[in-house]
């Protein structure tokens, strides 16, 4: 037998280790065997030649990842830190430093994943729900919370409802029934509501037969539709009536200075107050001018300041120098009344509605006010319907 085949047959019959390597198998330029390196590990080439060992806690496993681009751009990785569990930190495409905790444990990547509580599945984003975070100042924010709205944040801090439906109603429809009316010139709540309609699944905008108004709830407020109907015949003569929402503030106006004794019109001045003439306003603890207490329409406005006028139009005049107080608890929009001559003998029919600005927490309800005499109201049938329109 040739020398060469000899040698051959023998080598290949030399004992084996048990990761199939030759037990006289050595390392030489261009082989490398688990016997050059000292301990378990990733093998990382210099680039000359030479090759060492990187253990599990190598801070240097994103570089071990990298095997198309100097910089690793196109590749999503996460480094040692998820280990450590340090803060997460977001470069180009690569992900680093997510917390263990936050990832869902052997899905990362492919399937359903949770990183700091946005979790991902094949066919659907679920987000976390949370209370209202801290505002980052250039930075918007989309998030849900337990009400079941959808919201969005600039990074002012001001909050923005994306999604969320609020709308109610409450009616009255039967025999004719009473309202009374104790004082003329006064605005007197409706109460004989009975019943509430459809309303939003979230209770953003909440009836009450009970207390004959609709509560606008925690972060719901917005620019809402609001719209009435009736019809009424008067208790006595043929009288001179108003009939009209009125949103209760949660937060009254607060009323800075009224002009005093004998000074006609009254001029109350409340800051940035928003009012525009025509409006209608309920005002209440008035110290001092008593006479700037009531029901009033709103005239002469300017950013501050505006006229008192009773409701038949007439003037106002101080009784007494202002001391202090006083607040502004009802507006009765001046662009949805009905203000009508109501017969005693003849049905009288109408309605009205505009879009209004309401603050969670404010009441909206019906109202009406005599401008003739102290003499009763009667109702075969009132609603009242509020619907979000905008944020």
């Amino acid at each position: 037998m040739p020398r060469q085949i000899y040698q051959l047959e023998r080598d290949l019959r030399a004992a084996k280790n048990a990761d199939n390597t030759a037990d006289n198998e050595t390392s030489h330029d261009d082989v490398v065997v688990d016997g050059d390196f000292p301990a378990e590990g990733l093998m990382k080439t210099d680039g000359v030649g030479g090759y060492s060992v990187i253990d599990d806690n190598s801070s240097t496993w994103d570089v071990a990842a990298d095997h198309s681009t100097s910089n690793g751009s196109d590749h999503s990785f996460i480094d040692q830190s998820v280990v450590s569990g340090a803060i997460p930190t977001f470069t180009g495409t690569n992900i680093t430093g997510v917390p263990a905790a936050n990832i869902l444990p052997g899905t990362f990547g492919t399937g359903d994943y949770i990183v700091d509580g946005l979790l991902r599945t094949e066919n659907a984003i679920h987000i976390l729900e949370i209370t209202t975070p801290a505002a980052i100042t250039n930075y918007g924010a989309i998030y849900t919370k337990s009400n079941n709205q959808l919201y969005f944040q600039d990074g002012a801090g001001a909050e923005h409802v994306i999604h969320g439906d609020s709308f109610s109603n409450i009616w009255y429809h039967g025999a004719s029934t009473s309202v009374t009316i104790a004082s003329q010139d006064a605005f007197i709540k409706i109460d004989i509501i009975e019943n509430v309609g459809k309303e939003d699944d979230t209770g953003n905008a909440v009836g009450s037969s009970a207390n004959n108004e609709i509560t606008i709830s925690t972060d719901s407020g917005g620019v809402y539709d609001i719209n009435f109907h009736a019809s009424i015949t008067s208790a006595g003569a043929n009288r001179e009536m108003l009939i009209c929402p009125g949103i209760e503030f949660v937060s009254p106006r607060v009323i800075t200075d009224v002009t005093d004794n004998a000074v006609s019109p009254i001029v109350v001045t409340i800051v940035g107050h928003q009012f525009r003439n025509g409006d209608m306003v309920e005002i209440s603890n008035v110290g001092g001018n008593t006479n700037a207490n009531g029901s009033f329409m709103a005239a002469n406005k300017t950013a501050d300041t505006f006229e008192l006028v009773a409701l038949d139009g007439a003037a106002t005049t101080g009784n007494a120098n202002y001391t202090s107080g006083g607040t502004v608890d009802i507006c009765f929009p001046g662009n949805m009344v009905m203000h009508r001559t109501v017969s005693q003998t003849q049905i009288g029919m109408g309605g009205g509605g505009a879009d209004q600005t309401l603050s969670a927490g404010d009441k909206v309800a019906m109202y009406v006010a005599n401008l003739d005499a102290a003499s009763d109201l009667n109702i075969f049938m009132i609603s009242l319907e509020i619907k979000k329109i905008g944020d």
